[in-house]
């Protein structure tokens, strides 16, 4: 091995350099697994969202409706749409909501405050309106077991539903996971009034299955005098189809209110998870890249070293060296050249680790940096076992007889 320093060298900065890559690319698929969840507690399956449009003045059907009726005509007109969906064979269940499903990355915030003896706690979260149909066509239920319809009867008795945190949030941030629980049916102030806590806790409703929430969940009741932005439809099983071409055709409208636009949940959640979905294609490229160059690296070059030591194999075989022991030559010389490089490697990503840079470029808790370590460690050594495994072989096959006869 000493004669060959050269091109051990040369092979060990590669794989140095090629460790660094493949930890970097592991980091950061890593951190998307540990990511990916989808919200518990819901059922998006079957689940359109159906836009909500209002005519303009200056459109010449708009219809003026006189001043003290305008409320009444746009909440009968808003009614008559609503009851129009509701009775097509395939709908399930229609309800009106504003920011209530995810996949939209919504930033509609809202922060409790709640006084706990001489602390004040806070509690970030993204708001959401629903009414009592928008909660039975998500199918929502209590992070401890909770009905649908106990969470509702809970909405309808004036109060608000908040979340648990989500449990990535904690491997990006310090977040006190048991805050929720000690606020549960309290009474909080939301900036402009008191609100009162249901005691009951619904689980966290992520904006993106590969993002964490950053925040909390608060789900009220809409008042009776706001306006909604959507309608949440949920369709019988294998309908879609049928709803789809109904409520295309059909153009609804009533007074100065219109269907503006129908898209599934699903489509809205493919949209929102394509650079997510980009982003692991290419990582897993160009880890596939580099285990395939450090692959063929050892394949190449055990190769070629197994044609110059011909000989000396042939001698240690006929001197009684086995098959395994010529095999096993090979493997521990890659092996060095791992260790090597890991003794080299790891130090520098923990130095890295605990860095400000690891925040920067990464992100995260340290953890996940060690976890790369160690997934990086067994990428090298199996890389190791493979790139050589040809080339040993073919050592092993080597006949003393012939190969010194050739000599």
């Amino acid at each position: 091995m000493r004669t060959e320093w050269r091109g051990n060298i040369w092979l060990l900065v590669e794989f140095l350099l090629i460790s660094l890559i493949i930890w970097y690319v592991c980091v950061n698929l890593y951190g998307l697994y540990l990511r990916y969840n989808p919200s518990k507690g819901y059922d998006f399956n079957n689940i359109y969202v159906a836009s909500v449009g209002y005519l303009s003045p200056d459109v010449p059907s708009f219809i003026q409706y006189p001043d003290d009726e305008i409320y009444d005509a746009y909440r009968r007109d808003f009614d008559n749409i609503i009851n129009r969906i509701r009775q097509h064979p395939a709908v399930e269940v229609v309800g009106a909501g504003h920011n209530a499903v995810p996949y939209n990355y919504s930033y509609n915030g809202i922060q409790l405050a709640a006084v706990d003896g001489t602390d004040t706690l806070y509690y970030q979260a993204n708001h959401r309106i629903m009414d009592a149909n928008v909660m039975r066509a998500l199918k929502v239920q209590g992070a401890n077991g909770e009905s649908t319809e106990q969470l509702i009867e809970m909405l309808e008795d004036g109060k608000v539903l908040i979340s648990t945190f989500d449990d990535a949030a904690a491997e990006t941030n310090e977040v006190d996971m048991g805050l929720p629980e000690r606020l549960a049916g309290k009474k909080m102030f939301d900036g402009q009034s008191s609100v009162d806590v249901a005691p009951a806790l619904i689980n966290n409703m992520r904006r993106n299955d590969y993002e964490s929430a950053w925040g909390g969940l608060l789900v009220r009741m809409p008042s009776p005098q706001s306006t909604t932005g959507s309608l949440i439809i949920r369709i019988r099983p294998g309908m879609d189809r049928e709803f789809c071409e109904w409520i295309q055709n059909e153009r609804l409208r009533a007074g100065n209110i219109y269907i503006a636009n129908t898209e599934s949940l699903k489509h809205q959640r493919e949209a929102t998870e394509q650079p997510y979905e980009t982003i692991i294609l290419r990582m897993s490229i160009i880890l596939v890249f580099m285990i395939t160059l450090v692959f063929l690296g050892f394949l190449g070059t055990y190769w070629f070293r197994i044609q110059e030591r011909v000989p000396e194999i042939a001698i240690r075989k006929a001197m009684g060296a086995t098959n395994f022991r010529v095999g096993s030559r090979l493997w521990a010389e890659g092996f060095i050249i791992m260790g090597i490089t890991v003794a080299l490697f790891v130090p520098l990503m923990v130095w890295f680790i605990h860095s400000d840079y690891f925040g920067q470029l990464i992100g995260g808790l340290p953890q996940r940096g060690y976890y790369a370590i160690a997934i990086t460690v067994v990428i090298l050594a199996l890389l190791v076992l493979a790139g050589i495994y040809f080339p040993a072989r073919r050592a092993m096959k080597i006949n003393p007889a012939i190969a010194l006869k050739e000599q």
